[in-house]
Order: structure tokens, then C-alpha cells, then sequence
């Protein structure tokens, strides 16, 4: 999905579970799985897209903001590790997904998304750092 001039997107407010403490970039990802899988289409979090282009440059653009200010992420740290170890591969899970999955882009966003749960399931979150500011 491309984003046209019609695109409407409709703002959600945070959950109230993340107010007030840093959100790690998992956090943002199982959140987007499950408001996915309620049937919202993924394009509403990637700026109208559904490509794994947008997911990796959403994440890639997180993850600065976050250097930005200073902030680690050790949980999605942890993960990029694993992710790496599982996979044993340097091309990024965009482009290996993608291909596995003949250029279906929503079966290879799943797969990331299916995988990203998987990791925490069985490596549970750090305790939250309250926010600064």
C-alpha cells in the first residue's frame, strides 16, 4: 500500500501503560502485532505503507530518536543479538523475509512481527527505567 493525497490517518493516543517510562522499541513492535492482528492495517504505524521498507526505516528512525536523546534500549538490543544468532545472517530481516517469502511483503512484516514475540516470550522485558523529563 502506497500513501496517497486521500490518506486519512487516524491518531491513537499512547497506551496508558507507557506513559511516564521509556518504551522500548519491543514494546512498539508486540503493540503493533496486536492491534494487527484486531484486524488494524499495519499502514496506520508505517506512515501509510505496508512494506518491509517502511517497517526497517520506522525502526531505524526509533532507534535514533532514541540516540538521540541518550537513551539505550537494551531489550531490542538483546533482540538484534539473538535475531542474528537465530538467523546467522548480516542482510537485515527486511531483505531475507522478504525473499523467503516470494515478495510478499505483509507475510514477511508477520514473520518479523511472529518473531519479535517469539524473543519475548522467552526473554521477558528489563525492569521499565522510569522516563526522564
Amino acid at each position: 500500500m502506497t500513501r496517497g493525497p486521500e490518506t486519512v490517518v487516524k491518531v491513537v493516543p499512547l497506551p496508558e501503560e507507557w506513559r511516564g517510562r521509556f518504551v522500548s522499541l519491543i514494546d512498539v513492535l508486540l503493540r503493533v502485532r496486536s492491534e494487527h492482528a484486531r484486524g488494524r492495517p499495519l499502514g496506520v504505524f508505517f506512515g501509510g505503507m505496508e512494506t518491509t521498507q517502511a517497517v526497517a526505516a520506522f525502526e531505524t528512525g526509533y532507534r535514533a530518536c532514541c540516540r538521540y536523546h541518550g537513551v539505550e534500549d537494551p531489550w531490542y538490543e538483546a533482540f538484534t543479538c539473538w535475531l542474528f544468532k537465530r538467523e546467522l545472517s548480516t542482510e537485515g530481516w527486511h531483505t531475507r523475509y522478504l525473499a523467503e517469502g516470494g515478495g510478499d511483503h505483509l507475510m514477511a512484516i508477520q514473520r518479523y512481527l511472529d518473531t519479535v514475540a517469539e524473543f519475548a516470550a522467552q526473554n521477558p522485558a528489563p525492569p521499565p527505567a522510569p522516563a526522564e523529563g
